[in-house]
């Protein structure tokens, strides 16, 4: 399933149809830029928000990549040099993630304040004011990109997993590490017992499975 509404919808209609096959469904999506009311509220329909921008941004656990360093290059011993070629990449995309940031900020508001039916036109104009009132573009952009300047001055390699929304940052270690290193890690955590509760400990202990 694609996007976190469609998760939404498809695990609220499967579990609203219980009593016909007597499963029930569990979504997970991305953090992305989603409110703390809106988390607690999905998690009443079993739909939890992983507590990373990107579910991909897993990947850059230093754990797992310490592994990887173990099982596919072990002549390299240096994480703190694959973090800092890390950061150099999340540098160069800052400007990015924060437009992106806002985009799909701001198109969520709006989602979430679609016109309702009205027979008065003031009522319905009043509506566009309202809607207009809660997007700043440019409030939304300079507040993401001042926290992820921050996460790179800093160097705070934690904030970084949890913040970034760059889907590229996790594929440069195909370049860094070895040549598709998402599908061989989830391999390699197929494999590892300890690894498989490491991360449903870190990252998925909300979740009732």
């Amino acid at each position: 399933v694609k996007g976190h509404q469609q998760v939404i919808q498809s695990v609220r209609a499967f579990n609203h149809s219980f009593d016909v096959h007597g499963n029930t469904a569990i979504g997970i999506i991305d953090r992305d830029f989603h409110d703390e009311d809106e988390i607690n509220v999905w998690k009443n329909d079993k739909i939890y928000s992983l507590p990373v921008c990107e579910i991909e941004n897993i990947f850059l656990d230093e754990k797992l990549i310490d592994e990887a360093i173990k099982r596919f290059f072990p002549k390299c011993n240096e994480l703190n040099s694959i973090k800092d070629l890390l950061f150099s990449y999340f540098k160069k995309s800052i400007e990015t993630q924060a437009i992106i940031y806002a985009r799909d900020k701001a198109n969520s508001i709006l989602a979430g304040s679609l016109l309702k039916g009205k027979n008065d036109i003031s009522k319905l104009t009043d509506a566009i004011t309202d809607i207009s009132t809660k997007v700043n573009l440019q409030e939304l952009y300079e507040e993401k990109k001042r926290i992820l300047e921050n996460i790179n001055d800093t160097k705070d390699y934690t904030q970084l997993i949890v913040q970034s929304n760059s889907k590229g940052l996790s594929a440069e270690l195909n370049k860094i590490i070895v040549q598709d290193y998402k599908e061989r890690m989830i391999l390699l955590i197929r494999e590892r017992e300890d690894l498989q509760q490491y991360l449903k400990d870190k990252y998925f202990s909300e979740i009732d499975f």
